[in-house]
């Protein structure tokens, strides 16, 4: 699981290393953030779209999670 945002300066440095683990054949799931900047995660009480980005990225652990039996709802 990697969350970059639309407007990160560290965006292309987080894609690359998600390019890299596939090239290993290693499973990446990419959130790709749109609209969103860095730090996004530090203003979910303040905007609509960063709570919706992490409801996101955590639906997508619970998902991979889910066939190891570790989340239980």
């Amino acid at each position: 699981m990697l969350a970059v945002a639309q407007y990160d300066p560290l965006r292309d440095q987080g894609t690359a290393y998600a390019n890299a683990l596939r090239a290993t054949s290693v499973p990446v799931t990419v959130h790709p953030g749109l609209g969103l900047i860095h730090g996004c995660f530090d203003m979910l009480g303040v905007t609509a779209a960063a709570r919706d980005e992490i409801d996101c990225v955590l639906h997508s652990v619970r998902e991979t999670l889910r066939p190891m039996g570790r989340c239980c709802d």
